[in-house]
């Protein structure tokens, strides 16, 4: 049972400040192979196996330096330590994702039951062989995986004792395509289907490499009492896997929870995350009186039961560091948690000098009580140094630093260790943690290093696409599917497609000052490119499928079209999406290849003292928000060439993709041949 005291500061604030302090059981941790004093493992590891994956994993390294290792191979290589330090009482499976999802191992029957394996050496041979067979391809939906690890994991058979299940899931990118609502919204609801077995369970999140969504990543991890970790590079893999093995190991409960009721009876609770064997979790408490509050509470889930332990709010002790310690980590985590929301929201020209200086503050604040706890000087160690560097410089904080301060806020507000670097959360660390840590270390040092090939030359990532299959061509037989360059029909089903393109009816400005649906436009027709300029339409390109899309005054175009208004004063290249929280699903869309200029007038509302400029196909346009390496270049315009109906000028494509990037265009689909909801029929 847990052990909860309260802890009381009178010299260190102008009133008494107190922490609840909330110490685990001290058990005896002999061998981390051994479950006999220690939680039994139940772990599905969700593995994202998208074409993008077979990327190098050495970016950094010069051509004649690479050892041909993918982003697949390390991240097979770190799930293969990780089973290696499990015994063989803790339980495994592992799902593969790219835009479906399948349970990879153990191997099932025809039936819908799931099961988890025991981690017996056979077991683990017949893992390590599955993981070694994995090979990329297709786009990413994270949903997928998820979805199909939380199942898994819900539905493996039930066993006696206690036992940690979580879900750790791994991934290197965006998703090609998402639920309309969102991948939360989808995980909220399946929680709530679920509320009571939710509360027993954890997800831990693992972002690999600079093009990452770590904000969802963050948020998913969140809503189930776990953390986000970030991998930037291959040589901080080994960090971040041997800390999470060792704090999966040393759990002593998860969902630990403080409920606190005042005397007018108001209740609140704190969710805390988990606690480790051994380990000290503090929470400040946030009434300047011992006398406003009725009763509190902390209840954990210990792996097989909820257990509530009351507060004795009379048994206060004199600890003035340690209350010191916990006030100093909350303010740390509302400093980051603001920081984050700048560098989210704002321009990074506003955010970074926001970043910087609400550090500096924090370190000001507190830079006196360094010699007070060692805990503090961590902090402030870790606030001039890199959580500094993360907000300094716009390249750093787009490449790794806002990932890196996400991951840095999880570890703080959970008190967990997540790497061997940050000086403040080493301090987290229980005896029993050490204990895992070190096995876990030796066991990665132990295992045999990832093989080496020969690298495939840079230049053919850049050109690779994801799909496998051939490419398709228009068929006029209206059973068979069109689909674009190694597309299946589930693609069409299962994803958005995110080119830049028009609803056909959005509104356009003329040369002449007429508004026209731009669906209704053809070409050789003289389009307003704004500030007095005139292009003529070459060619009129179609798509469909299925499009996130949003709306702004009246005005509807895919999500992530970049615009710009009309007013000097508002900005440069932006993405609607940034612009309105709206969103709506349409099937067939339209873009234009104009002769010059390469930007249309959208008209919002009724009057055009209000517009949009939006760009069009191969617009050569070089801001980091509008510049597209193929839709604007003149690549496209090849393209578009060698579809039939180009010189006539209309057309009728489909996107194709590289590492879940628009990549190319090829004969698609006529409208004759879908249904209103944008499928094959």
């Amino acid at each position: 049972m847990l052990h909860a005291k309260i802890a009381r500061s009178t010299t260190t604030h102008p009133t008494e400040r107190y922490a609840l302090c909330i110490t685990a059981p001290d058990e005896v941790v002999a061998t981390a192979t051994s479950s006999s004093s220690r939680l039994a493992q139940d772990i599905v590891f969700v593995i994202d196996k998208s074409g993008s994956m077979c990327s190098d994993a050495t970016p950094g390294l010069d051509e004649g330096e690479r050892d041909g290792i993918t982003i697949l191979d390390l991240i097979g290589h770190c799930i293969k330590v990780a089973v290696e330090c499990l015994g063989h009482d803790d339980r495994v499976a592992l799902v593969c994702f790219d835009e479906a999802a399948r349970l990879s191992f153990p191997a099932t029957s025809m039936t819908d039951d799931v099961a988890m394996a025991n981690m017996t050496d056979d077991n683990k041979r017949l893992l390590l062989s599955t993981l070694d067979n994995v090979k990329p391809s297709g786009g990413t939906q994270i949903w997928s995986g998820v979805k199909k690890g939380l199942e898994t994991l819900r539905r493996a058979d039930p066993v006696d004792g206690r036992r940690n299940r979580s879900i750790l899931v791994f991934t290197d990118g965006l998703d090609v395509s998402k639920p309309l609502r969102g991948n939360l919204h989808e995980l909220n609801g399946l929680l709530g289907a679920n509320a009571a077995w939710s509360h027993t369970v954890t997800m831990n999140t693992v972002g690999f490499g600079h093009a990452l969504d770590s904000r969802e990543l963050f948020e998913m991890a969140e809503r189930l009492n776990g953390t986000f970790s970030h991998i930037p590079e291959s040589s901080t893999a080994g960090t971040i896997l041997i800390n999470r093995s060792a704090t999966d190991l040393s759990t002593y409960g998860s969902n630990l929870r403080v409920t606190i009721t005042t005397r007018d009876g108001v209740s609140s609770t704190s969710n805390l995350g988990a606690i480790r064997i051994g380990q000290t979790r503090t929470h400040p408490i946030a009434h300047p009186s011992l006398d406003d509050i009725q009763t509190m509470y902390v209840s954990v889930f210990d792996g097989a039961e909820h257990v509530v332990t009351p507060v004795d709010l009379s048994a206060v002790v004199d600890d003035a560091p340690t209350v010191l310690a916990c006030w100093t980590k909350a303010d740390l985590v509302a400093t980051l948690q603001g920081v984050v929301h700048a560098v989210q929201t704002s321009a990074p020209t506003v955010a970074l000098p926001y970043g910087t200086e609400q550090l500096a503050q924090f370190r000001t604040r507190h830079a006196s009580n360094g010699a007070v706890h060692p805990y503090i000087q961590g902090c402030l160690d870790d606030a001039g140094d890199q959580l500094r560097k993360a907000v300094e410089k716009e390249k750093w904080c787009s490449a790794w630093g806002l990932h890196y301060l996400r991951s840095y806020l999880h570890a703080t507000r959970h008190e967990i260790v997540n790497n061997f670097r940050d000086n403040a959360i080493q301090h987290f660390a229980s005896s029993a943690f050490g204990v895992m840590q070190q096995h876990c270390e030796r066991t990665f040092l132990a295992t045999p290093p990832i093989p080496r090939r020969a690298p495939e030359p840079r230049a053919a990532f850049a050109t690779r696409t994801t799909r496998t299959s051939p490419p398709s061509t228009l068929n006029a037989t209206a059973n068979h599917a069109v689909q674009p360059v190694g597309m299946s029909t589930a693609d069409y089903n299962e994803r958005y497609y995110s080119g830049g393109c028009f609803h056909p009816d959005a509104p356009i400005v003329m040369s002449d000052g007429r508004v026209l649906p731009v669906g209704q436009v053809r070409k050789g027709d003289q389009v307003s490119c704004g500030d007095g300029r005139v292009a003529s339409i070459r060619c009129v390109v179609w798509s469909l499928g299925r499009f996130e899309m949003v709306t702004i005054d009246g005005f509807t175009l895919t999500a992530t079209h970049p615009v710009r208004t009309s007013h000097p004063d508002e900005g440069g290249w932006m993405h609607p999406r940034d612009l309105t929280t709206n969103r709506s699903e349409h099937h067939r869309v339209v873009n234009l290849l104009l002769d010059q200029h390469h930007e249309i007038v959208g008209a919002r509302g009724d009057d055009l003292s209000s517009t949009l400029r939006c760009c069009t196909l191969a617009h050569g346009f070089r801001d980091p928000v509008v510049e597209h390496h193929y839709l604007g270049t003149d690549d496209v315009v090849r393209d578009l060439e060698k579809i039939p109906g180009f010189y006539d000028g209309e057309v009728h494509v489909s996107f194709t993709r590289n590492d879940e990037h628009i990549s190319g265009i090829v004969d698609g689909p006529h409208p004759d041949d879908w249904n209103s909801d944008g499928r094959n029929r």
